[in-house]
């Protein structure tokens, strides 16, 4: 079933048209999200509330703006910022600096390569949140640039210069200067 078909049927009320969209876009939006999040509850919850807004509201999507995937991840960009300025807008301003993630527990496991897997993760953490949404949609969603332009309503230029500062960022942080 296309993505038109299946929002024409899901714009009637059949439910295997929603089912069908979730089986096409379900994983990427929560890969997404996750990334963004770094949690994942508060990835789960966006994604489930990405899919609600299309649910209750499939004309929302405009298929001449772009693809289904491009706007279910737009959306999700947008729930995820909502979230961190309500967030922000509830923490003390002691914590509003403090560094967004930390270093998952790892039993045991001191391989190399999940050490240098876990010091990428934490750098791309700490890039800012265009930065992050551009690298994880560049890289992790592997989107093109001008996906990614579409995908944040951003300039493509705008994008190009977003993954630069933060490809550079992430060369200083893990000690790859060239």
């Amino acid at each position: 079933m296309t993505d038109a078909a299946a929002l024409e049927r899901l714009a009637a009320g059949e439910p295997e048209a929603l089912a069908a969209i979730l089986d096409r876009y379900e994983g990427r939006v929560y890969a997404f999200a996750l990334a963004l999040t770094r949690s994942p509850d508060d990835a789960a919850d966006v994604t489930q509330d990405a899919f609600l807004v299309l649910l209750r509201r499939p004309d929302a999507f405009d298929p001449a703006r772009g693809a289904l995937g491009a706007f279910l991840l737009g959306v999700a960009r947008n729930l995820v910022l909502k979230r961190w300025r309500s967030r922000r807008a509830e923490r003390p301003l002691e914590e509003a600096g403090a560094v967004a993630s930390q270093e998952d527990e790892r039993a045991g496991r001191g391989l190399e390569a999940e050490e240098q897997a876990q010091a990428l993760r934490d750098a791309v953490g700490r890039l800012s949140p265009v930065q992050r949404q551009v690298v994880t949609l560049r890289f992790q969603q592997e989107q093109s640039l001008e996906q990614v332009s579409g995908t944040l309503l951003l300039p493509l230029n705008t994008v190009k210069s977003h993954l630069r500062r933060a490809v550079e960022r992430l060369r200083r942080e893990l000690g790859h200067g060239g």
